[in-house]
């Protein structure tokens, strides 16, 4: 998914908007959306109902009015479309149809300061042609197999062919160069910094040095649950390594502290899940801890979403809030035939305060120009996901996240309850 934004100055929005010969309508609580590629644009207005907003994003600059309070106007160089609220609790949702068959639906309200994703991925599946090897490494003095670990590629080298060749990279990268023992935690290495175009590198691997080894333990799963943990050296130039991965305890390697450069951090990744092949359900929790020292503490499992009752037709789900949800995900998908759709939800903190930890499907039939192919269908089956992120929608992972996830399976008459 794309970014789109949302912003709340007068002064960025004459910005973003006072190109062109058409005057711009300087409008109270102005919300500024982002919806490049879109097909079909709705918004609702606190409790009003659903309204078409725009289908003409690739036309020139327009300005229609929807209502005594709705001014519109957008924009064919970013997909810009700039609308007023009139709700005075600031909250609003917006629809959005992307070519590809997902529908975008994401609610907040103006006084949060997240920014919404309702962009629709233009991107072109054409590949580029390989520009070729440019880059060729070979490690010297091996004893046994090694690793050379790169930003976007690794391979191994033995000391028969202790030769790699590769593309390289366009930027500032960091090599690292590991041995690893029989459960794959590396044993001694090389770490180089801020490599850049070279054409070959030559490696004496006696100049390694040894690593130090660390464990960490898990707490917080339950017995129905498979855990996995990896632990990873991520360097400053992204060139990343992993140290070692277990379960509920895990066994890695730690560098010693005359290696690592300002920007290299150790990256821990936990996950639990489980699935009911009964009720057709599952979880999965993950916490993800980003520091520049080991991580030596216990990592604890953030709790299960809980009480989660989803419907079938009508299309609904509701859950307990989560102690640690800035926000929540949704997403719901239906296959037929050769065509899958899909919509992808948004709730912000601030409106999930005011309508609570529910969700029905929204009612787009009577909107103008929707198209019926954009609907559910009502005999088959919905697969579903909802997410609590302890984030605002649209940010990026902080260094210690955690994400919680149930999903299942809905079928024509069906409800489960978790």
């Amino acid at each position: 998914m794309k970014f789109w934004c949302l912003l709340l100055s007068v002064s960025l929005l004459l910005t973003a908007c006072s190109s062109g010969t058409t005057p711009v309508t300087i409008v109270e609580n102005p919300l500024v959306v982002q919806a490049q590629g879109s097909l079909w644009l709705a918004l609702k207005d606190g409790d009003d109902d659903w309204q078409f907003v725009t289908n003409t994003l690739s036309d020139p600059l327009v300005t229609q009015t929807l209502s005594s309070y709705h001014d519109v106007t957008s924009h064919v160089t970013n997909g810009q479309v700039v609308l007023s609220l009139a709700d005075t609790q600031g909250r609003y949702a917006l629809a959005s149809v992307c070519a590809n068959n997902i529908i975008k639906v994401y609610a907040s309200t103006l006084t949060e300061t997240d920014t919404p994703e309702l962009n629709c991925d233009t991107t072109s599946n054409a590949t580029e042609s390989s520009p070729g090897y440019d880059l060729e490494i070979t490690v010297n003095n091996l004893s046994t197999n090694a690793t050379i670990n790169l930003p976007e590629t690794s391979n191994t080298v033995t000391p028969a062919n202790p030769t790699f060749r590769t593309t390289r990279p366009q930027t500032l990268y960091d090599l690292i160069v590991a041995q690893q023992n029989a459960t794959n935690v590396p044993t001694s290495l090389i770490l180089r910094h801020n490599l850049y175009n070279q054409s070959s590198l030559n490696i004496n691997f006696a100049n390694a040095v040894a690593t130090i080894p660390a464990s960490l333990s898990i707490s917080g799963n339950t017995s129905a649950e498979t855990v996995f943990t990896e632990v990873r050296l991520r360097t400053r130039n992204n060139t990343t390594l992993t140290l070692g991965t277990g379960n509920t305890s895990v066994t890695y390697a730690t560098l010693p502290d005359s290696l690592l450069q300002p920007g290299d951090t150790y990256e821990t990744r936990v996950s639990a899940s489980q699935f009911n092949t009964t009720s057709n359900t599952g979880s999965l929790r993950q916490h993800t801890m980003q520091t520049t020292q080991a991580p030596a503490t216990p990592l604890t499992l953030p709790p299960n979403l809980t009480n989660i009752t989803t419907t079938h037709t009508p299309l609904s789900i509701s859950w307990d809030p989560h102690p640690n949800a800035q926000s929540y995900q949704l997403e719901f998908e239906q296959a037929h035939e050769a065509t899958t759709l899909r919509y992808d939800i948004g709730l912000s903190s601030g409106y999930v305060m005011a309508f609570g930890t529910v969700f029905t499907m929204p009612d787009f039939s009577d909107v103008s120009n929707w198209d019926d192919a954009w609907s559910f269908r009502n005999d088959l089956r919905i697969d579903w996901q909802l997410s609590a992120l302890d984030k605002y929608l649209a940010r990026a992972p902080s260094a210690n996240a955690t994400t919680v996830t149930a999903f299942g399976v809905l079928t024509a008459d069906d409800a489960f309850l978790q």
